[in-house]
């Protein structure tokens, strides 16, 4: 189990990330970083998003993952930024275990 947060048992197979990755096509060699919150604005998206376009190594991939009024909004405040290659927005996604044990790194907010 990932205490306190997530209420599941941490396993990292293989096959899940490589899943993910063929999924959203996005290189299994990279750094998976994984940001999810129930309020994106009170969690401090826009200072997540600052820091990864602060960093100097590129082997990195950011799945933010949210509902679609979250996904939407951030989509569009996120058009005046060049960092699509290195972020994939997910909206309702329906096991988000998975993408929590695909993750090398995760930050949960609520």
């Amino acid at each position: 189990m990932i205490y306190p947060s997530i209420d599941i048992i941490y396993d990292k197979p293989k096959t899940i990330k490589k899943n993910i990755c063929e999924k959203f096509d996005i290189d299994s060699k990279k750094k998976l970083l994984f940001f999810t919150a129930k309020n994106f604005e009170k969690s401090g998206i826009k200072e997540f998003i600052q820091i990864i376009a602060s960093l100097s190594n590129n082997n990195y991939h950011v799945l933010i993952a949210g509902d679609k009024r979250e996904i939407t909004t951030l989509k569009f405040k996120m058009s005046k930024i060049n960092m699509f290659e290195h972020i994939t927005l997910i909206e309702d996604y329906e096991n988000i275990n998975e993408l929590f044990l695909e993750s090398d790194i995760f930050i949960l907010l609520s």
